[in-house]
This record gives structure tokens, sequence and C-alpha cells, in this order.
């Protein structure tokens, strides 16, 4: 028995720590850019894979975009950023599947 719990513990850590290197080696790319009060970030997350979220001020993260590799990132960054130029107060959340409030 104390062998297979060690084989269990062994092989989730070593699972664990490639889930870590994966999730470093896909962060090079964090874009995250303020605009106003506005913070926009893009970026790989473990759960989801590539996405962009706004928060303003010191809110909660608003989940508004999410891609399906990290060649799309740039460009939907960039439209978020245009889109926060405009001091909007609600956006459409993709995790919630729903309006939130901004501001």
């Amino acid at each position: 028995m104390d062998n297979i719990l060690k084989n269990f513990w062994l092989n989730g850590g070593a699972l664990r720590g490639m889930a870590e290197r994966e999730q470093q080696e896909k962060n090079k790319d964090v874009l995250n850019t303020k605009i106003n009060e506005y913070t926009v970030d893009s970026c790989y997350t473990f759960d989801e894979g590539y996405e962009t979220a706004i928060k303003y001020k010191e809110k909660d993260w608003v989940i508004t975009q999410r891609y399906s590799n990290k060649e799309e990132i740039q460009k939907g960054h960039q439209n978020w950023c245009d889109f926060c130029k405009d001091n909007p107060t609600q956006v459409y959340s993709v995790q919630m599947c729903e309006m939130e409030s901004l501001v």
C-alpha cells in the first residue's frame, strides 16, 4: 500500500509540475494594458485557455473573450483596448453569459 501511495503522490507531483511549466510557457505572451481607469489583460489560463478580461479600477475582472489560439490574442486584445477608450459602463461576460457592470 505504501508503494501505491508513493507512486500516486510522485506521479501527481509530476503532472502538477508539467501543468505549471505549460502555464509559464504560455504566459510569456501576457498582454496587460492600462487605458484610463481600465485594465485589459490577455493571457493563457489553465482552466479555459486563452482569454481577455477587463477590470475597472479595483473592481472584479470580467472575462470578455476567449480564443482558440495565441495568434488571435493580439488582435482581440487591441479590440478590447479600443473598446475601453470609450469608457464603457458594462460589458458582456463570456464566463457568466450575461451583461456585467464594469463601474
